[in-house]
């Protein structure tokens, strides 16, 4: 079942455990429906709003669309992948925890793992995992 073959491949990425990679699993559906891994994260709501006032464009808080469960289940996610990896996610949140604050760097790195995700599942294969390195 394909189902089955997605939880396994996420549960390949540290920090993801089986209850997790079901919730992703049942969130995403299809990742083929996604153009790329910067739709996905609209879909779960973790860009930022863009403000474009003619001449500047200017990026605001969040969008507060998306799912409202998998947003917080992400940043535990990140965490837990963070305290227990060595990856360029867990170097881009220590670089940058003192300079944007904990919450902002764990939504920013949190979509860094969905970018993960997404090239886990389009590929059907842990080479995806290569953007950790």
């Amino acid at each position: 079942m394909p189902g089955d073959l997605n939880v396994g491949l996420l549960m390949s990425i540290t920090g993801i455990g089986r209850w997790t990679a079901v919730q992703i699993t049942s969130t995403i559906i299809d990742v083929g429906r996604f153009k790329d891994a910067e739709k996905m994260c609209a879909y779960f709501g973790m860009v930022p709003k863009v403000g474009d006032s003619g001449r500047k464009v200017h990026y605001e808080r969040m969008i507060k669309t998306g799912d409202k469960i998998m947003r917080p289940i992400m940043g535990m996610v990140t965490l837990s992948h963070i305290q227990h990896c060595d990856s360029s996610v867990t170097a881009y949140y220590r670089r940058k925890e003192k300079e944007m604050g904990k919450k902002k760097v764990l939504i920013t790195a949190s979509r860094k793992m969905l970018a993960v995700i997404f090239a886990v599942l389009r590929d059907q294969s842990v080479q995806g995992m290569s953007l950790l390195s």
